[in-house]
């Protein structure tokens, strides 16, 4: 029996008339949903703090992940968050930017734990993911963004993949001209699939 859309009918721009039976009903779920059930959805995040002075100074943070070669799977980025919060600040001038990096190295890298969406999972990430208060050197930037003191959440639903032996980095930096008190904070969300 045909199924009549409310929303959508012919003189519509989008229209859609779906046979829906009981044996093969037409529900369509994202991948992203898919992943999750199955245990191979993630995320990993990483944060900075520092007091600055007089001179003011800038707060960076860096997360990397880093797909290895021969992994037998792809990463698909989700999505990238971020903040930078001001604590204290004395009649300061402010700037914030968010880098996204294809490739690059950190400097005095630190280890990250990758945590598995589906809680409770055991399924660990094939991910090397670490964390640097310093931006990525070299790489590929290929996305840059201004921020604001606030959160930020910039969406990709699994538009970005990292094949075997790459990696993507988000730096997240946070400035202040004068005295003052910073946090920068960022975080991927990712799921795998073989290849």
């Amino acid at each position: 029996m045909p199924n009549q859309s409310i929303f959508h009918n012919s003189n519509q721009f989008l229209y859609s008339d779906a046979t829906n039976t009981y044996t093969s009903p037409e529900t369509i779920a994202p991948p992203t949903q898919d992943a999750s059930v199955n245990g191979l959805s993630y995320m990993a995040s990483a944060s900075n703090t520092g007091s600055l002075g007089i001179l003011g100074g800038t707060i960076i943070v860096s997360l990397q992940l880093s797909n290895p070669a021969a992994s037998g799977r792809r990463l698909y980025i989700t999505s990238f968050e971020g903040s930078i919060d001001i604590s204290l600040s004395v009649l300061s001038s402010f700037s914030g930017t968010s880098a996204i990096v294809s490739g690059g190295s950190l400097s005095l890298p630190a280890a990250v734990t990758a945590r598995n969406l589906r809680l409770g999972s055991s399924t660990a990430s094939v991910v090397t993911a670490r964390s640097s208060i310093s931006a990525v050197s070299g790489g590929t930037t290929f996305m840059t963004y201004p921020l604001q003191p606030a959160s930020f959440r910039l969406e990709y639903p699994s538009s970005i993949i990292v094949p075997e032996g790459q990696a993507v980095t988000l730096t997240v930096s946070g400035s202040l001209s004068i005295l003052g008190s910073l946090s920068t904070y960022a975080s991927i969300t990712w799921w795998e699939a073989a290849v």
